[in-house]
């Protein structure tokens, strides 16, 4: 009967071991909620932009609003990346490029080679933004 009984509490404790780590797992694994940022540009250099918000129109609004312009338009939309936007500096109203990736660096970079693709003589970074990593 001893023997009995301590198997079956052996078998107890590992169960109860096993339930925090469960736990633990699950709490750690939850998906993260949706975070949209965006950059808005006019045609002759004029920016603004959002980050943190929950919905992609909300993050539109509020980087349009912020540009000023009446021609802004979204450039650029992430959620959960990053995003940035770099203009010619040689002409306000020249060659743009926008890029977007998963780090800040790499968005970066790709604005910076799409805007000397399109014609830029001097591109250089005008905005960038990250969200919701």
């Amino acid at each position: 009967m001893y023997i009995r009984w301590n198997a079956v509490l052996c078998r107890m404790v590992r169960a109860a071991a096993v339930i925090p780590v469960v736990a633990c797992t699950c709490a750690w694994s939850a998906p993260k909620a949706s975070a949209f940022a965006a950059i808005a540009m006019s045609e002759c250099g004029r920016w603004g932009y959002s980050h943190g918000y929950g919905n992609k129109s909300d993050a539109w609004a509020r980087a349009i609003r912020q540009c000023g312009a009446r021609d802004c338009k979204i450039a650029v939309d992430v959620n959960r990346a990053c995003g940035a936007v770099a203009m010619d500096s040689a002409s306000r109203c020249g060659a743009k490029g926008f890029g977007a990736a998963h780090t800040r660096a790499e968005a970066e970079r790709i604005a910076l080679a799409s805007c000397a693709r399109y014609g830029g003589k001097k591109c250089t970074l005008r905005a960038w933004v990250c969200d919701g990593r």
